[in-house]
């Protein structure tokens, strides 16, 4: 699970990468979901079409094999690997949460 801070990081790179909702209701949605349920498979949409999916606790995106486009793959890409340093630096915070 991860607190509502890195929630909202990990809302913020599938809207900037992968044009999820831009509605506060679906970034609370999200937030909601990811605060309190590990794993998390959530459905975002966006760019990436009806399968545009982010998966927690791996930290990455993807959409249906059948919608993929080189658009979406260059998405996709671009997304996972912004979404690697955020694991990274919340398994940072994990390791060593603040005094």
């Amino acid at each position: 699970m991860l607190t509502e801070e890195q929630a909202r990081g990990v809302w913020q790179v599938l809207q900037e990468e992968c044009g999820a909702g831009f509605l506060l209701d679906s970034q609370l949605e999200f937030v909601h979901h990811a605060t309190r349920r590990s794993p998390l498979e959530f459905r975002f949409q966006g760019a990436l079409g009806f399968g545009g999916k982010v998966y927690l606790p791996d930290y990455r995106v993807s959409c249906y094999r059948e919608d993929e486009t080189a658009a979406r793959r260059a998405r996709i890409d671009r997304a996972n690997a912004r979404l690697a340093q955020l694991r990274e630096q919340h398994a940072a915070v994990r390791a060593h949460p603040a005094v």
